[in-house]
């Protein structure tokens, strides 16, 4: 993929990149879809060289994050920025509820908020929460999945950013519900793209890509004399920074019990906020409360035109851990 500059970039669909399907093409296919780009450089090498150095060997305590009983195939740090009144930004998604072995900060630490600022120049709205993992050799990777929407601001983009070895990442358009007759489904045909996500470049994905495509990044097992310099950088491994503008908030922990509002909560106003509402046991108000979330994630990972966000998420949800039994669900 030809390296392009910021000013070259800016703006532009990933899509346009040589060897993807060119963007009349994806009009035809999604429409309204294009509204992604990558800028490669965007951090200069120099600097991108000193901020992996410091987040892998200084600044993160990497831990283990658990998703049906079982560690995902990376390390994972969770940074957030609370605001003005301390509220803390609050981002759901389906991993277990054991989080003792994350570190999980109520403030960017100095490297990310360098970056963040950076980046915040970029996409002109606020970053206040990171999820940064470490990709520790070609081994690890992150399942296709489409970012769950139920508390991230509408209209703001999802910002990755990369330090360390070259990853490729897959964007697959998603499964939907297309049929020949009501009988018989249809044979899905899934267009898919491939970026490469170099060190020192920022992905900046917008909500309506997640909307029609999933995105991952595969194991890459291939020998070293098949893999290019990028590839090889680091030893293999990779730091990757996602940022997203969060809009539901919670109150620290050392107040009891536990408040929440905003975009994913039942009440929208910090000035009225909601009582996080526990998660017991089957059949009580919580456990209800978050099958239903976990099914409304399950939709937004296949579903695209017919996804439908204010019927899925719009009265929002009062729980805020997922117990394992529901993940674990057959």
């Amino acid at each position: 993929m030809t390296q392009l500059t910021s000013e070259a970039t800016q703006g532009l669909p990933i899509y346009l990149a040589p060897s993807l399907p060119s963007q009349t093409q994806l009009h035809t296919e999604i429409p309204d879809a294009i509204d992604s780009y990558i800028i490669y450089d965007f951090i200069p090498p120099e600097t991108s060289d000193d901020l992996f150095c410091e987040l892998l060997n200084n600044e993160i305590k990497w831990g283990t994050m658990y998703h049906h009983g079982g560690p995902v195939p990376r390390l994972v740090c969770i940074q957030s920025q609370p605001d003005d009144a301390g509220w803390t930004p609050l981002y759901r998604h389906p991993t277990d509820p054991d989080t003792s072995s994350l570190t999980i900060s109520p403030l960017f630490s100095k490297s990310v908020k360098l970056i963040s600022n950076r980046i915040q120049l970029q996409v002109k709205h606020p970053l206040n929460h990171v999820l940064i993992q470490l990709y520790r050799n070609g081994e690890d990777f992150i399942s296709e999945h489409a970012d769950k929407t139920v508390d991230i601001v509408p209209g703001s983009k999802i910002v990755n950013f990369s330090l360390g070895a070259e990853r490729t990442m897959v964007l697959r358009e998603k499964k939907g519900r297309r049929k020949v007759s009501a009988r018989k489904p249809s044979p899905v045909s899934r267009t898919s793209q491939q970026v490469g996500l170099k060190h020192g470049s920022v992905l900046v994905m917008g909500l309506c890509t997640n909307k029609f495509w999933t995105h991952g990044i595969k194991p890459d097992k291939r020998p070293l004399a098949h893999k290019t310099a990028e590839q090889k950088k680091f030893d293999g491994v990779r730091i990757s920074l996602t940022f997203r503008h969060i809009g539901t908030f919670v109150y620290p922990d050392i107040h009891r019990p536990l408040r929440l509002y905003g975009v994913g909560a039942s009440r929208k106003s910090r000035d009225n906020p909601a009582s996080v509402v526990p998660v017991y046991q089957e059949d009580e108000v919580g456990w209800r409360q978050a099958v239903q979330l976990l099914n409304a994630f399950a939709d937004e990972n296949r579903l695209a035109a017919e996804f439908d966000w204010n019927a899925s998420y719009g009265n929002g949800y009062d729980v805020v851990e997922l117990p394992a039994a529901i993940n674990e669900r057959p």
